[in-house]
């Protein structure tokens, strides 16, 4: 085996990725802090943020139910009795 292969294998996606992309060592390193960054920033905004009172969120259920239509036991209006109903 010849040893640039060896070095081949050794190294990981990441850094084949970033050589490959024409990255410094430098910019891979900050190019990985910053998804780490971004990665810490999303989980303690989706697990430690303060959630919404019970409250709202009760009344938006609410407010979605009493204006969503009602099934009933009429038949379906066909299209041209909708639209003289929706011209009422």
């Amino acid at each position: 085996m010849s040893p640039s292969s060896e070095t081949t294998k050794a190294k990981s996606p990441w850094r084949r990725l970033a050589l490959w992309g024409g990255l410094s060592l430098g910019w891979e390193i900050f190019l990985a802090l910053m998804i780490k960054l971004a990665l810490v920033i999303g989980i303690k905004v989706a697990f430690f943020s303060d959630p919404v009172p019970k409250a709202v969120v009760a009344g938006e259920i609410a407010n979605v139910f009493s204006n969503a239509p009602v099934a009933g036991n009429s038949p379906p209006l066909t299209k041209k009795q909708t639209t003289s109903k929706e011209s009422e």
